[in-house]
C-alpha cells in the first residue's frame, strides 16, 4: 500500500485545531488534511506490480450512501452507517484503483497504529453531492459545537480552495462497530469523508470523532487542544 504524501496546507491545520477540543462533557477530535496521489520510487513500482498482476483492474461494489436510506437527512449514530448500508444492499461501484487510494489515505493518516489495507469495499460509499456531505458534517458538529454555523461558510471556502470541489468525487468510510478501529467505549459519532480530485491527483480527508469527555482512549486526531466554543472571543479562527 503506497504512502500518500501529506501536503503542507496551514489553513487546513488551523481548521483541524479549531474544531478539536472539549465542550462541556463532549470531546471532539478533528483532522483535515490533503494528500497527493502522485507516487514515486518504491510506491510507484509497487503500484505498477499490482497493476500488472491484475489487482488494479475492474471495479468493486460499495455500499449505498446514507442519503438513500430514508430520503431525508438525519445525523448518524457512531458506527451506524456500516450496519445500515449492509442491510440495504450494495448499489454503487468504484474502480479498484480509487479504492486503493482511499485505503492508502487512511493508512497515511493513521500510520503506524492502524492498517486499513484489508478494509472491505462495502465499508466505503460514494456520496451524492457536496451539499449532502456538508449537511451531515454540520449536523454532527452542531451537536457538540454550538457556534459551528457561524464559521461554516469559511470552512467550506477553505475546503473548496484546497481541492476544487467541482471536479471531485466524494466518498466516505463507514465501518461497522465490529470492524471499526476507532469504536472505543464512549464514542458518540464520527465521520470519515474523502474528496477525490482525479485531475489534481489529490485527496482531501476530513475526519472527526466525538466522545464523552470522560472516555479514555489514545487520541488519534491531529488537533488535541481544548477550545472554549461558547465564547465568541475564544480564539476561533477568523474567516
Amino acid at each position: 500500500m503506497p504512502i500518500m504524501k501529506l501536503l503542507d496546507l496551514a489553513n487546513l491545520q488551523e481548521i483541524s485545531t479549531m474544531l478539536s477540543g472539549t465542550h462541556g462533557d463532549v470531546r471532539v477530535g478533528t483532522r483535515l488534511e490533503s494528500y497527493s496521489c502522485k507516487m514515486a520510487g518504491e510506491d510507484k513500482r509497487l503500484f505498477k506490480q499490482l497493476s500488472a498482476a491484475g489487482s488494479m483492474g475492474g471495479t468493486e461494489q460499495l455500499s449505498e450512501s446514507p442519503s438513500t436510506w430514508d430520503g431525508r437527512y438525519s445525523p448518524p449514530s457512531f458506527g451506524g452507517a456500516g450496519a445500515a448500508a449492509s442491510a440495504s444492499g450494495l448499489v454503487h461501484t468504484c474502480s479498484r484503483k480509487t479504492l486503493f487510494f482511499l485505503k492508502a489515505t487512511l493508512n497515511a493518516a493513521f500510520q503506524p497504529d492502524y492498517d486499513f489495507s484489508d478494509a472491505k469495499a462495502h465499508e466505503f460509499c460514494r456520496e451524492p453531492s457536496v451539499d449532502f456531505v456538508r449537511k451531515r458534517i454540520a449536523g454532527n458538529m452542531a451537536t457538540s459545537f454550538t457556534t459551528f454555523d457561524s464559521i461554516a461558510h469559511g470552512i467550506w471556502g477553505a475546503l473548496a480552495e484546497a481541492i476544487d470541489e467541482k471536479d471531485c468525487e466524494i466518498y466516505s468510510y463507514n465501518p461497522d462497530r465490529e470492524s471499526d478501529p476507532f469504536g472505543e467505549e464512549g464514542s458518540l459519532w464520527s465521520f470519515n469523508y474523502f474528496w477525490y480530485n482525479r485531475k489534481l491527483k489529490r485527496i482531501l480527508f476530513f475526519r472527526a470523532r466525538a466522545s464523552t469527555a470522560s472516555a479514555s482512549y489514545e487520541d488519534d486526531e491531529s488537533g488535541t487542544g481544548s477550545a472554549d466554543w461558547d465564547d465568541a472571543d475564544g480564539g476561533l479562527m477568523e474567516f
